[in-house]
């Protein structure tokens, strides 16, 4: 059985739905994509991908060759997240009462802050070199 419009509407959107504008400004072509050479080789290219598409979103940044210093700098982070999130790794997650000592005598808060200011510090470069940069949008 065929579905047939009511003989009321029309191919027009309702008005209260915006309608898209399209930029003065011609588009760049999107990148092509390289193919995959060595099929051992699709995890690490897999992750250079991601990266390269979530700092291409956040900084206007493409990384093209999977060594480049963001992306180890990515894989730092993640291992020091794994690192300190590790269930059990601080005595303090068994003990609570025990964030309560001064820095001095707990090793988890001098840890985290140097993870915190390496993390803080790559992410504020990535800012400052993404604010100068022309918009890719």
């Amino acid at each position: 059985m065929e579905h047939t419009p009511p003989a009321s509407s029309n191919n027009t959107f309702p008005a209260h739905v915006p309608k898209v504008q399209t930029s003065p400004r011609p588009r760049k072509p999107a990148p092509h994509p390289r193919p995959l050479k060595k099929p051992e080789d699709f995890a690490r290219q897999f992750h250079r991908y991601s990266a390269s598409l979530a700092f291409s979103l956040g900084y206007g940044k493409r990384l093209v060759t999977a060594h480049e210093k963001e992306l180890q700098s990515i894989d730092t982070i993640m291992r020091n997240f794994t690192q300190a999130g590790a269930v059990g790794r601080w005595w303090v997650d068994i003990f609570p009462i025990l964030d309560l000592l001064p820095k001095y005598f707990a090793e988890w808060k001098k840890i985290s802050a140097k993870f915190h200011k390496y993390e803080s510090d790559l992410h504020l470069a990535n800012l400052r070199e993404a604010q100068g940069r022309k918009g890719w949008n």
